[in-house]
């Protein structure tokens, strides 16, 4: 029987799944996938409040995000000078603040709250359509002002609005 903490991740690794997130056991970390985590943490961190940031620095031992997400590209650059093993180790560490449920849970409601939702589903309402003598004076303004510029003789000025002068050359 699996314990709450158990059901409680695989909760969590199913909503960041869901989210786009590639959730995986640090010993056996998709190296592909880890490069769209380090994006997505980078995107992540442009997007946050101080306030946010100081969260995330509690989640993960005084950790930016920015540094979390620094750490993983240097681990997955194959060029460097070291045998497969240290590459795997060095990614290993890389992620290893991820392995935490806290910080996920944190990650996945801070994407959740800087995401823009675009719903095709449901069907849109018309709330109202009144009349607004506002919105009737300043397209009339505007007209004005239009076709004085569009009828001037060249070089000679119109008064589009009162603090305004327009000159047409």
């Amino acid at each position: 029987m699996p314990t709450a903490e158990q059901l409680a991740r695989e909760h969590i690794d199913h909503l960041l799944t869901a989210a786009g997130w590639a959730v995986q056991n640090v010993v056996a970390a998709d190296i592909h996938a880890t490069r769209g985590v380090a994006l997505r943490l980078s995107r992540l961190e442009a997007q946050l409040s101080d306030a946010e940031r100081a969260r995330v620095r509690s989640s993960t031992g005084g950790v930016e995000l920015k540094d979390l997400s620094r750490a993983i590209v240097p681990a997955l650059n194959p060029a460097a000078d070291r045998s497969p093993q240290e590459a795997e180790d060095a990614l290993r560490q890389a992620v290893r603040p991820l392995a935490k449920p806290q910080l996920r849970r944190l990650l996945l409601s801070l994407k959740a709250q800087k995401e823009l939702v675009i719903d095709i589903v449901t069907q849109d309402r018309l709330l109202g359509a009144e009349y607004s003598e506002a919105a009737r004076e300043r397209a009339q303004a505007l007209r004005q002002v239009v076709l004085a510029r569009t009828f001037a003789p060249p070089g000679s000025t119109c008064a589009g609005q009162s603090e305004h002068v327009l000159t047409l050359t």
